[in-house]
């Protein structure tokens, strides 16, 4: 995956043509002097002069992004799993905690706009971010057996599926759609 990822990376530093960035011709109101000077950092240099920041700035998003699908990918594909060695239950009963989490996750998204008010993208994809480290710090302490309350389990899928990964992924791609 790490190999994929940077040949990824490669190719679209190397052969990927991104459209000009151009000003509407439409729209002739004056440009401040603030935004000026928030365009200028923005396409400044940096990172030994092959990057602008704002590149810089797209490619640690997009490396969050994947960072934070990668834990998510675990949960999906050995949550089950790990639901039946550790907590001792049946796939039907995990699989209801995980689709029920799911549900309030999705339920969630239907409120990040309400979130939006309150907070920026950068706030929400770190507050995201924390929340879905607290669901999988809850699974670091388990004993090998077992004989783990079932309340641990339902307690990590909450944090992660139901408020972390939705937020933090949302806020992510509210990110990525407000780069100019």
């Amino acid at each position: 995956m790490t190999f994929i990822s940077c040949l990824s990376i490669f190719l679209i530093n190397r052969y990927f043509e991104d459209r000009p960035r151009e000003r509407k011709k439409a729209d002739k109101t004056k440009i401040s002097s603030r935004e000026k000077a928030k365009d200028e950092i923005a396409n400044s240099s940096t990172c030994f002069g092959t990057m602008t920041i704002r590149a810089l700035c797209l490619l640690g998003c997009m490396s969050m992004n994947a960072f934070t699908k990668g834990p998510m990918s675990c949960f999906e594909t050995l949550g089950i799993d790990f639901a039946e060695s550790r907590f001792d239950m049946h796939r039907a009963e995990a699989g209801a905690i995980v689709a029920t989490m799911g549900f309030i996750g999705a339920v969630l998204l239907m409120f990040m706009g309400l979130l939006s008010q309150w907070y920026n993208d950068t706030q929400l994809t770190i507050g995201g971010i924390v929340l879905f480290m607290t669901g999988i710090v809850l699974n670091t302490q388990l004993e090998q057996d077992d004989s783990n309350p079932i309340w641990k389990y339902v307690l990590s899928m909450f944090f992660c599926y139901a408020v972390g990964y939705p937020i933090c992924h949302t806020a992510l791609v509210g990110l990525f759609s407000k780069s100019k």
